[in-house]
């Protein structure tokens, strides 16, 4: 493999791991619930 593909594919798993992590405290959890643990700031 050359080093394009190598760079991409580790940022391809980099952006997997993080948007993991970032949707981790909404996950599984209906709306409602996301929105009372998280209510929109104005």
């Amino acid at each position: 493999m050359d080093r394009l593909t190598i760079d991409r594919f580790r940022g391809c798993l980099l952006g997997l791991a993080a948007g993991d992590a970032l949707g981790f405290p909404t996950e599984f959890r209906r709306r409602e619930a996301i929105l009372a643990a998280f209510p929109p700031k104005e």
